[in-house]
């Protein structure tokens, strides 16, 4: 009886094996064998306000709304699904084999008509095989999707139209730690001061991922630590995923509290939601008024309530942040605050 009690056992555990090795064959890699960029504008374009304005460096509004607005808008609209203005243009889009929004591309010209910036965006999870590939790379074991976001990363690397651009890369949640991978991966290949002199990552809602990718590559576990900034809310549970080594600067938040009533329940989760890093660092000025209302309401109804605003946010006025040459930043302290009544909050490495 004991016998065969265990070798029920046994092929129980190879089934739920076989199981999962499926799954993960079918979720876990979704990136497709080759990825062609398709246009990411509506026929005509729809713009933001006039690109007349004085020129203007890329500003955190700028990356808040291509980090965490794109792939919402993207997805579930029927509309144009990025509006551009101050000089953005040229957008452009690849998809997962399930045809979700995975990377975009925005390039931003300067007054000779030349690429000035450009920014690399990443999507956050939208379907389980992103869970997958996103676990397991919180815990070591690196997929197909974060090795496409490092080939979209070189590409624009060695593409010559931005040989003289500076690289601005983004992301909220899986995109957040997809951006800390290509980072590495950039540093790992093209050595700390060349990346240095020309990336700059800002992401939202930002996983503890870059130990990670560091020993993938076999590079120390700090090497972000002078081009990597997050922003994560402090309720946001990701806060804590893959751990709590944080590198580079971290900007911690308000905690997430404006669902109210049973939907309370949810202000953890809703934390975690693009709205959340919107509402709390503002979308850029050369959006209308109602193109900013528009992507936020868009965004916020999506989530699991049908609301995913925080009444209690509003543009932190005091956590602004102006990219500067990437090489000048202090990178480690040990001290942490959070971002409460418009005081700035600041873990660094």
């Amino acid at each position: 009886m004991k016998k065969a009690l265990k070798i029920t056992a046994i092929v129980f555990s190879g089934v739920v094996a076989l199981i999962a090795l499926l799954i993960l064959a079918k979720y876990g890699a979704t990136a497709p064998s080759t990825a062609i960029m398709e246009p990411a504008t509506g026929s005509p374009p729809t713009t933001g306000k006039s690109s007349n304005a004085p020129f203007k460096d890329v500003s955190l509004p700028d990356l808040v709304y291509f980090g965490t607005a794109w792939q919402m808008l993207n997805k579930h609209t029927g509309e144009a699904p990025i509006a551009l203005g101050e000089r953005y243009g040229n957008a452009r889009i690849e998809r997962t084999g399930d045809g979700l929004f995975f990377a975009g591309i925005v390039d931003r010209f300067g007054r000779d008509g030349s690429v000035s910036d450009v920014v690399l965006a990443f999507a956050g999870a939208q379907a389980a095989g992103d869970f997958i590939q996103g676990e397991s790379l919180a815990h070591g074991r690196v997929l197909g999707e974060p090795k496409w976001a490092a080939t979209v990363f070189e590409r624009v690397w060695a593409d010559p139209r931005y040989a003289n651009a500076r690289i601005y890369v983004t992301g909220q949640s899986l995109g957040a730690g997809y951006a800390q991978f290509v980072g590495t991966e950039a540093i790992a290949r093209h050595g700390l001061q060349a990346v240095q002199s020309r990336v700059k990552i800002v992401a939202f809602g930002v996983p503890n991922w870059g130990p990670q990718a560091a020993r993938y590559f076999g590079v120390g576990p700090h090497v972000l630590d002078s081009i990597f900034t997050g922003y994560t809310a402090s309720n946001d549970p990701v806060i804590t995923n893959g751990g709590t080594e944080r590198v580079g600067i971290t900007h911690v938040l308000p905690a997430f509290t404006g669902l109210t009533g049973f939907s309370s329940h949810f202000n953890v989760i809703a934390a975690h939601w693009p709205t959340t890093y919107m509402t709390a660092l503002g979308l850029p000025d050369w959006l209308t008024k109602e193109q900013k209302a528009h992507a936020i309401e868009k965004v916020s109804a999506m989530f699991i309530t049908g609301n995913s605003y925080d009444p209690n946010y509003g543009r932190a006025k005091a956590a602004r942040w102006r990219p500067g040459p990437p090489s000048g930043m202090r990178a480690r302290s040990d001290r942490l605050s959070l971002l409460r009544g418009g005081f700035r909050g600041q873990v660094r490495g």
